[in-house]
């Protein structure tokens, strides 16, 4: 169950990543994206 909940994750960020790359977002929108990311996959580990 835990890794499920890991590798939708990863996805999630590799996917926002990618969207992120293709649409310009300013760099603290961007910034605060990543952050509250991180924040959610280490509330899931």
């Amino acid at each position: 169950m835990m890794s499920l909940l890991v590798v939708s994750g990863m996805t999630l960020i590799v996917i926002s990543g990618m969207f992120m790359n293709k649409v310009k977002v300013e760099p603290g929108i961007k910034m605060m994206l990543a952050g509250m990311l991180m924040t959610i996959s280490s509330a899931l580990f």
